[in-house]
């Protein structure tokens, strides 16, 4: 079975974070393995509390089964282009996940990203791939 990519973007750091949160809040309740691969970036700016917080979250989460790997800021298509695509392959080629939420860095060029994840190399491991902007509250 392929797997479902959502691809979370934003230049709002916060608010890909609660994005986050609320999709794998619905797909726990539709998918019984998902992947998160999320951006360092939120962790490098916000205040301890906040900090504190997505840290609880996190663990939460991994505690209810989520694998979770944490990226170091860069953009996904340039400067953390090889490390997102090794992960990515192994992951995909050892044990692919229902669902794969991967959420990327505010500078990332999202075209670009959407580009080489259509290509043949890519798109066969996907039965979908779906791109979401966070709305300003």
């Amino acid at each position: 079975m392929a797997t479902r990519l959502i691809l979370i973007h934003h230049t709002n750091m916060i608010l890909r974070a609660a994005h986050l949160k609320q999709c794998l809040e619905q797909q726990l309740h539709q998918s019984q393995k998902i992947t998160v691969f999320a951006s360092g970036e939120v962790f490098s700016i916000v205040e301890p509390d906040l900090q504190a917080q997505l840290l609880k979250d996190e663990q939460h989460y991994r505690g209810l089964g989520v694998h979770w790997l944490r990226m170091a800021p860069g953009c996904a298509c340039c400067s953390s282009r090889l490390v997102i695509q090794t992960h990515l392959g192994r992951t995909l080629r050892l044990n692919p996940p229902d669902v794969l939420i991967l959420e990327v860095d505010s500078g990332g060029h999202v075209d670009t990203l959407m580009q080489w994840l259509s290509t043949d190399q890519w798109q066969r491991w996907f039965s979908s791939i779906e791109v979401f902007t966070p709305k300003q509250a």
